[in-house]
Parts: structure tokens; sequence; C-alpha cells
């Protein structure tokens, strides 16, 4: 992944890396790199690979690819994080909603925000959706 990133010109700067969820983490803290060697997930501010990596469960774990039906995990490395855009449009929208639960004695309050992700510069991330975590 690194060195597809690099290939197209986009060579990781000091905010490079990684981001996994936590099946992938626990794999990789048991997986060794090679024999007498350490586990390929070092602790430290900079545990894969030598880059940062962060860890959220909005990276999916039940995908399938051939026969490993639901169990391969997906990864994204970025040699350039902020070339990811988060954008929000328009204001929250916050709505007061006194009849649905009325029967109950309760109010109900809805959030409603508008929101979107993209990349400035797509060459600058890689994703892997194939990893065997089980």
């Amino acid at each position: 992944m690194e060195s597809a990133v690099a290939n197209v010109n986009a060579e990781p700067d000091v905010n490079a890396g990684y981001l996994v969820n936590t099946k992938t983490r626990g794999w990789l803290k048991q997986t060794i790199k090679a024999t007498n060697l350490p586990f390929i997930w070092d602790n430290g501010a900079q545990p894969l690979n030598g880059y940062r990596a962060g860890v959220t469960n909005m990276m999916l774990s039940n995908l399938t690819k051939g026969t490993a039906s639901g169990i391969c995990s997906s990864l994204l490395f970025s040699g350039r994080w902020e070339m990811l855009v988060l954008a929000t449009f328009g204001a929250l929208e916050l709505t007061l909603d006194e009849t649905s639960q009325a029967i109950n004695g309760l109010n109900r309050l809805v959030l409603n925000a508008y929101v979107d992700v993209g990349c400035r510069r797509p060459a600058d991330f890689a994703v892997m959706d194939d990893a065997l975590t089980s």
C-alpha cells in the first residue's frame, strides 16, 4: 500500500499512516514479522511499519473475497492525510418532537447533520479490502 502511493508520486510525508479496524489491530499484534522478530504491530506512536495508525470500527471487517466469506477487513493508507476533505453542508438541525413519544410522557430530540468526505488527490490513498484477519 505504501508503494502504491509512492509509485504515483505521492511519497509519504510525516503525516502518513494507516487506518484499520480493531480486528486487524488484534491480528497484527499477534502476528510476528518473521521467525525471532517482533510482532507486526509495535507499541508506540508509529506502530505499523514505522507509520502512525488510527483504529476505528468504521473500517469494515465483514468483507468477502473468493472463498473467504465475511472475514476480510478493509485497510486504508495515506501518504498525505491533509488531502482528505471532510465537509459539512448547512447548519446542524435540531428538532424537538413532543408528539411521537407523548403517550409515554417523553419528548424526542432529532438531530440532522449533512456531511460528506472526499479526496483532493485520490492517488494519496491506497485501500485494501481483502485483508484476512481471522
